[in-house]
């Protein structure tokens, strides 16, 4: 039921109208101005109440707004046959702009119904109206998108919730009579302001567009849809505004991936191309000048060189390269160590062994020294990978590319992996040339504490050990022997047995004054480490803590780089010669013309009979008695004849 307020200043006339509504209406009465603050559908009041209530009725009317809230006046008759057919126009502005309708008096039952009824239909459509607005505004506060009303002007009038995330406020109404167009990027905007000066109120729907939107530094990939409405009684413009950036990022992502696969597949194909040739190189010139024409030639790559160190000097000089890249490695210098000069490329992957990028060579400032000479040259981006096998390092590849950002991470692995495929090949093939010369280098090293048991043994116990042998066993583990005139055998069996450097030690035997010893060490051995170095142990002492030792390798071995990782293993190193030696290069005739001599008659008989008369097969033809007896000597006799040729052979078989 609607409720009628009444604000009739004669009570006789108040009454009579309540009377008269009471049966269709709520009706209540008004005398004071707090009274308006009631809930009401329709005031029906005289010229002396709205005139002495005239600021509380306008205030309670627009608190209504949008929604209609009728007023209407009751006049005397008198007064509306003074203005004649033209009442609205007639009126004063006063009443104009605050009833919604007359009535005269005497007023007429019918006439008064028929005027609440129009009244009061207008006010439930505007409810109706309101209702269907404030739904449609929940609607719009919980889109997933951002929607937004703008003027012709790009002035925004409304924006809903999600938007506040995108235009990074807290309340929407923050960016109410701001311009849309300056959130978007300055390459973008015009298609906005097109977009929204050409929609038309006629159309359903007005356009759409691709752009970018700034908001505090940040920027968002959006897409935009924008459709003609009407907004508080004014022509508008409502935008859909998607963040689209998740899903740009992703098509890029995806297209980035496939085309990193692309040169991924194009650079494995430059690989095993590469991998290839390496097998048929025979040196390791071949191979270095072959990498670096490969790589080359794939045209993913300007240029390409590989450089090693010098062991006086530290400047690194080119061994081979392709590519525009001759006269760019004579005007510049590069080492290895400190100064700008070594801290390239080149000179950090030789002292670091590990891969180096400049992927930027004009903004990059440890590329300063070489940035004019590479920038000529169309160089805007480098990589150096080590050469290395074990321990060794055989150089550097340096390669060069005419973009920028060239080598991501994936291409950074394959090419790590390429340099240690290009040691391996190089250490093969300096292994192979070092069996056909019989040049050697013979280096002997002074080092303290390299063993850590040893040279505390030795220290301790006043003892001196000579390095006898050693022996790999299956299980990957090593047998060490080592012999020593120290008499206190007891003692460095204690030692060895308390020593967590020591896995197993046996006192093998003693003979002439010197005790031989076998050790299972639980460290690191240095005799394997200049096994990986490329070199043979051929003497080792240990004395007071120091190890001397003298060491064979090829006669083109990198000096610096064997003192390089000595230093980088032990605390103190230093080289005390270096000699340039021949080895010996026996044949089968004279191996055995060298072994022969050195067996007495009756060793080499012992020997020879021994094994035509089947001593040696399994099961034996001839037990050992027998084959004295044929000898004519004792079976002790033949034992030890036979044992002596036999270590003889064997020491000329694993000594040589």
């Amino acid at each position: 039921m609607s409720r009628i307020l009444l604000f009739i200043g004669k009570a006789e006339n108040r009454r009579l109208l309540a009377e008269w509504l009471a049966t269709e209406y709520d009706v209540v009465e008004g005398r004071r101005p707090s009274d308006l603050d009631q809930p009401f559908d329709l005031c029906l009041m005289d010229r002396v109440a709205m005139e002495e209530h005239d600021e509380a009725l306008m205030e309670r009317k627009q608190r209504e707004k949008p929604v209609l809230l009728p007023y209407l006046l009751v006049i005397p008759e008198r007064q509306l046959e003074r203005y004649g057919s033209n009442v609205w126009q007639q009126m004063d502005g006063v009443v104009r702009d605050r009833v919604d309708e007359l009535i005269t008096t005497p007023i007429k039952k019918a006439e008064l119904e028929g005027r609440l009824k129009n009244l009061l239909s207008s006010r439930e459509l505007s409810l109706q109206l309101r209702e269907q607005r404030e739904q449609y505004r929940r609607l719009l506060e919980v889109a997933p998108e951002t929607i937004a009303t703008v003027n012709k002007r790009g002035e925004i009038a409304y924006l809903n919730s999600r938007g506040a995330e995108l235009f990074h406020v807290d309340n929407p109404e923050a960016v109410y009579g701001e311009s849309l167009f300056q959130y978007i990027h300055e390459e973008d905007r015009d298609s906005l302001e097109t977009m929204v000066a050409g929609v038309d109120t006629a159309q359903e729907q007005a356009g759409f567009m691709e752009g970018r939107f700034l908001a505090d530094g940040d920027v968002r990939y959006v897409e935009v849809g924008a459709a003609p409405i009407t907004y508080e009684q004014k022509p508008a413009v409502q935008l859909i505004i998607r963040d689209v950036t998740n899903r740009r990022r992703r098509e890029k992502e995806v297209e980035r991936q496939r085309d990193q696969l692309e040169k991924l597949n194009r650079l494995n194909a430059v690989i095993r191309d590469i991998d290839q040739a390496l097998v048929q190189a025979s040196s390791r010139e071949e191979i270095e000048q072959t990498v670096c024409e490969r790589l080359v030639a794939a045209d993913r790559y300007v240029s390409a060189w590989i450089g090693n160190d010098q062991a006086t000097s530290r400047e690194i000089t080119p061994r081979a390269s392709a590519g525009s890249v001759d006269d760019y490695l004579e005007q510049i210098e590069v080492t290895v160590g400190g100064g700008a000069t070594g801290e390239g490329p080149a000179g950090k992957a030789l002292s670091t062994r590990e891969a180096y990028v400049i992927q930027d060579i004009e903004s990059d400032p440890t590329f300063d020294p070489w940035r004019e000479a590479a920038i000529e040259r169309g160089y805007r981006s480098s990589i150096a990978v080590p050469l290395v096998y074990g321990e060794t390092t055989y150089g550097a590849l340096n390669i060069y590319a005419d973009e920028s950002y060239a080598f991501d991470a994936d291409e950074q692995t394959v090419l790590r992996e390429l340099g240690e495929t290009i040691g391996h090949a190089i250490n093969a093939a300096e292994n192979k040339k070092a069996l056909l010369t019989d040049r050697l280098n013979e280096l002997d090293f002074q080092i303290r504490d390299a063993d850590p048991f040893l040279g505390s043994v030795s220290e301790r116990l006043g003892c001196t050990f000579t390095y006898e042998g050693i022996v790999s066993e299956p299980g990957g583990s090593y047998l060490e022997y080592f012999s020593t005139p120290c008499e206190d055998t007891d003692g460095i069996l204690a030692m060895a047995t308390a020593s967590d450097h020591v896995d197993h030690v046996r006192l093998v035997g003693e003979h002439d004054e010197e005790a031989l010893f076998e050790f299972v060490f639980t460290h690191d051995l240095i005799v394997r480490l200049f096994g990986e170095l490329g070199g043979k142990v051929t003497e080792l002492t240990v004395e007071d803590g120091m190890h001397v030792v003298t060491v064979e390798f090829p006669y083109n071995a990198e000096l610096h780089t064997i003192v390089e990782s000595l230093d980088a293993t032990y605390d103190e190193v230093e080289l005390l010669a270096q000699r340039e030696t021949e080895r010996p290069m026996e044949s089968r005739q004279e191996l055995w013309a060298t072994f022969r001599e050195s067996l007495t008659e009756r060793q080499w008989s012992a020997l020879q009979t021994a094994f035509y008369a089947g001593f040696f097969e399994w099961p034996r033809a001839s037990t050992g008695e027998e084959v004295a007896e044929s000898l004519g000597i004792s079976p002790a006799t033949f034992h030890e004849h036979l044992r002596a040729a036999q270590r003889k052979l064997l020491s000329v078989l694993l000594t040589e």
